[in-house]
């Protein structure tokens, strides 16, 4: 689920950076203008919903969860799952095992981070405007990213808000039939965040099991 959240991450920040060559020119620009906005902010605590559906399976789960942003700084809250990263560690509690994982922020050119999201999808996207439509009331523009290589995912729909230029939902089609959708209920820019979210405190979780693996 972490991976494919940081899917999410990346076309928020990260889809101003597809190559004019491979966006038609309404795409590109609904996409520069959602990345620009988002990069305008100093901070950013964004709520969403997250579901996951399979109906071969007869899956439909749903969670709450929080994101909160500030520069390379990230705090991700999750109904049994915490991920905190300060911008060179990054801190995986699982609440269920009372187990904290500690790893260094790579640079693989594989995985997601803040470090990379500006250009991770650079080369690897090719951006199309669908359609215009509604989502909750609100008129909005669907885009769709493909990857030119292979992925666990084939495609990711983004809705975007036509007035405001911000991200309302977005769905990972997974390769399994699997669909994940994160839909957006309330954007907060610019908003007071301690720097002291952005770390593990042991001293805040009793008796926590801690991985290090750096």
């Amino acid at each position: 689920m972490k991976k494919l959240f940081f899917i999410l991450l990346c076309t928020l920040f990260s889809a101003a950076s597809i190559s004019a060559q491979d966006a038609d020119n309404k795409s590109k620009k609904i996409l520069s203008n959602l990345a620009n906005k988002i990069k305008s902010y100093n901070t950013l605590r964004v709520d969403f919903t997250y579901k996951m559906e399979n109906k071969q399976e007869k899956i439909n789960e749903s969670i709450n969860g929080i994101l909160y942003l500030k520069k390379e700084k990230y705090r991700l809250e999750l109904d049994q799952q915490i991920v905190i990263c300060d911008g060179k560690t990054v801190w995986t509690y699982l609440k269920d095992a009372n187990e904290v994982q500690i790893n260094n922020v790579t640079e693989s050119e594989d995985e997601i981070t803040p470090q990379n999201i500006f250009t991770i999808y650079e080369k690897g996207h090719r951006s199309k405007h669908i359609r215009e439509g509604q989502e909750n009331g609100k008129k909005v523009n669907v885009v769709e990213l493909v990857p030119k290589e292979t992925k666990q995912y084939y495609k990711v729909r983004l809705n975007i808000e036509k007035t405001t230029n911000m991200l309302v939902s977005a769905v990972v089609f997974d390769r399994n039939n699997t669909t994940f959708t994160y839909t957006i209920s309330k954007n907060q820019p610019n908003i007071s965040i301690a720097d002291e979210k952005f770390t593990f405190n042991a001293a805040s979780y009793p008796k926590v099991e801690i991985i290090d693996l750096r």
